[in-house]
């Protein structure tokens, strides 16, 4: 006579499950870890799907640091740095090339010559780009309002002057 080795039970001599418990007494142990066999087909996919998680965390993480603005773009950093200046938002200097006395300098004229105008609705469009400056052109519904000199530095497009 045996003994149930999950609860201590005895059991019949060929029986495959105990009758207190339920038991399987004739469960064939676990295949060993060492024998268990991954394709490397599946092992490439699980890396690379680790790859592009991290790669998309990043990316999120950088953009969101810039309020989603396209640092890659010259029309669409110009339309944060206005939007920012017309609502005095002091956080559109870091879209700004130069030292500071620039950087407040090129807010106050956004500010204030953006400022009287009663619309809103601007529209951008660059007029000049080589690979290191850009032109944009900012309207209203009252036409031309100014342009936008743009720089390109540190792998991104920020302001440099405003005429």
């Amino acid at each position: 006579m045996s003994f149930c080795s999950d609860c201590g039970a005895k059991v019949e001599a060929g029986a495959k499950f105990c009758e207190n418990c339920g038991y399987v007494l004739d469960a064939r142990p676990a295949a060993p870890l060492s024998s268990f066999k991954i394709s490397k087909f599946y092992v490439k996919i699980a890396i690379a799907a680790v790859l592009v998680l991290i790669l998309v965390v990043f990316l999120s993480s950088t953009l969101g640091k810039s309020n989603i603005v396209s640092a890659y773009y010259p029309e669409s950093v110009a339309k944060a740095f206005v939007e920012g200046a017309v609502k005095g938002d002091k956080s559109v200097e870091r879209l700004c090339a130069g030292d500071d006395t620039d950087r407040v300098f090129n807010m106050g004229v956004m500010a204030l010559g953006l400022s009287m105008t009663k619309d809103r609705n601007f529209t951008y469009k660059t007029t000049k780009k080589t690979e290191s400056k850009a032109m944009v052109q900012v309207s209203g519904s009252s036409g031309h309002l100014c342009d936008i000199e743009l720089e390109y530095s540190k792998g991104k497009w920020l302001v440099s002057c405003v005429y």
